[in-house]
């Protein structure tokens, strides 16, 4: 894997604090993480620019940053070995390697990915997780949650060409993914898990949360100073619901938040709330489901729900509709709300004009 270039990161004083749309480098820095409110960016790796004809996403992981607003980056990864037939963007080897995937079998070498993309081989994790690495290198101030969908720990085997593969060669691999692109030099360590920190906290070169969906994983000693169990900090929202009919129900999904010994939800650091998975058969709706007017229809439906602000507003095809654009707005109001103040020069730093 390459090493990430220092020169590729380079950016003057005025880039760092410009106000991004959807950003939240500009924030109070004593603002708290579980008032935070952040665009999600549903498989962010599944887009039409890096190659997938049946997609999540339509612009590559730089664009959904800069102008879409994306600050929370779920990824799936598999492991694909090419087969003797490929030969589109894979070495000669032939040596298994961790992929961009989106298929529920993690053994299946991502036969259905390489269908949706064309009879394409799925690109190298490195690649994207480079872009993410670098983007978080740029703007330090900006805080960004990396969620890896793990299809990996679990999933080695001949199929995949991983069968000699121990759990601890598997976490080597993630382990060396996520130094070799950045994103580990750039990881927030939590020294209190109990302490909820604060977003001047993570702007000392640790501006990153990683989460995995294994517990396993999360618990590794080699990697659990900096990867996170994802279920025991988040908390999702009913997903399966439509753009306009909302489950009544006062439901979190089962297992997805931390429950105390009477099985009473406790409260997430983010609450995820997800609209409705779009791919193609909504993508002519997805201007209208990602609208201004719909996202914050169904953020203060769920606000008032739960008793709880939702952190992560995550969807599909981000470059359609305004999401980044109520993010903006509701976490100007939140700081005002809850009076939320830094030092006057500590303001006047981040909102000075460019020159």
């Amino acid at each position: 894997m390459n090493k990430l270039s220092t020169a590729s990161v380079a950016t003057s004083r005025s880039q760092q604090d410009y106000k991004l749309p959807g950003g939240n480098g500009h924030l109070p820095g004593s603002m708290r993480l579980h008032h935070l409110c952040m665009v999600a960016s549903h498989n962010s790796g599944c887009a039409k620019q890096y190659g997938w004809i049946y997609a999540q996403q339509r612009v590559t992981i730089e664009q959904q940053f800069m102008n879409c607003g994306a600050r929370h980056f779920k990824i799936p990864l598999h492991w694909y070995t090419p087969s003797k037939q490929c030969c589109c963007c894979c070495s000669s080897d032939k040596q298994p390697f961790i992929a961009i995937a989106h298929e529920g079998n993690g053994h299946s070498n991502c036969s259905v990915s390489v269908l949706c993309r064309g009879i394409r081989a799925p690109q190298r994790a490195e690649v994207l997780f480079s872009e993410l690495g670098v983007l978080a290198a740029t703007h330090p101030k900006e805080i960004m949650v990396l969620m890896i969908e793990d299809f990996l720990y679990n999933y080695t085997g001949e199929s995949n060409g991983t069968q000699n593969y121990t759990k601890e060669k598997v976490i080597d691999e993630i382990d060396q993914l996520l130094e070799s692109t950045g994103l580990k030099q750039r990881a927030f360590r939590w020294s209190d898990p109990r302490v909820i920190p604060k977003l001047e906290d993570l702007r000392h070169g640790q501006n990153v949360i990683i989460f995995t969906d294994v517990e396993d994983v999360a618990k590794n000693p080699k990697i659990s100073n900096y990867i996170y169990y994802g279920y025991k900090y988040t908390a999702m929202t009913d997903w399966t619901q439509s753009a306009l009919v909302y489950d009544n129900e006062r439901h979190l999904a089962e297992g997805r938040g931390t429950y105390d010994k009477s099985g009473n939800i406790i409260e997430p650091l983010f609450l995820f709330n997800m609209n409705p998975e779009a791919s193609l058969r909504f993508f002519p709706y997805c201007s209208f489901i990602n609208s201004y007017s719909e996202v914050k229809k169904r953020y203060h439906y769920i606000k008032k729900l739960y008793n709880k602000r939702p952190n992560l507003i995550s969807s599909d095809y981000l470059d359609q509709g305004n999401i980044r654009g109520f993010v903006d707005e509701i976490n100007e109001d939140t700081v005002d709300e809850l009076n939320i103040r830094d030092d006057i020069d500590f303001i006047e730093s981040h909102y000075r004009k460019i020159e």
